[in-house]
């Protein structure tokens, strides 16, 4: 006879992991697990290829353990905001959105330019990318807003979402980056769907 499953925190639990164990999304929380240990397992078949164009790189299998490294790194901000409560994800959002933002904007004057692109700031042993900060801050600003304009307390927020995220276009279309400004533009509309939008849109 099997014995029956048993939590490993009671509902009566109060406590930070307790209270994270019980409203986790863990399909969501699956998916990108998977998705990250997808990236890493295909590196493997990737980093190879493109050693071959730097000559200087002698260990084959460079860029996936760069991408193990990231993506450990990436794990612990994933379940450390994961016990974040609504209000300081909103926070962290807002925070993120807004210096990326200043940050494309200076892209022009002090961003590394390859290709003809502006995207990248140089800050010696890493570059950073600002759009990457852009897009997670952008979409959970705007489901923010979405969700404060449905409250009919006055606040437009649908107009503050489409102003934020036409005013984060218009700076990736400066650098330029289609790619990014085709993914944030989709998953923008796809948060505005999710948020009542008539389905004839």
């Amino acid at each position: 006879m099997t014995e029956a499953y048993s939590p490993a925190f009671s509902r009566n639990d109060k406590g930070p992991v307790a209270n994270w164990f019980w409203t986790v999304d863990r399909g969501l929380l699956a998916a990108a697990l998977t998705l990250m240990g997808l990236g890493v397992a295909l590196s493997f078949a990737s980093s190879p290829a493109a050693i071959l164009a730097d000559q200087s790189i002698t260990d084959p299998f460079h860029y996936s353990w760069r991408m193990m490294v990231f993506s450990c790194a990436g794990l612990v901000m994933l379940l450390g905001t994961s016990f974040f409560s609504p209000r300081g994800v909103r926070r962290i959002a807002l925070a993120a959105l807004l210096c990326a933002i200043v940050t494309m904007m200076l892209l022009p004057f002090i961003g590394d330019e390859v290709k003809g692109a502006a995207r990248w700031i140089n800050l010696g042993p890493f570059s950073l990318q600002p759009s990457e900060f852009a897009k997670p801050g952008l979409i959970v600003f705007s489901a923010w807003m979405f969700a404060e304009g449905q409250k009919g307390e006055g606040v437009p927020g649908v107009s503050i979402a489409f102003g934020v995220w036409g005013l984060t276009v218009a700076l990736l279309l400066i650098q330029p980056d289609i790619g990014q400004t085709l993914l944030i533009t989709t998953t923008f509309m796809a948060v505005f769907f999710m948020a009542g939008v008539p389905l004839k849109w």
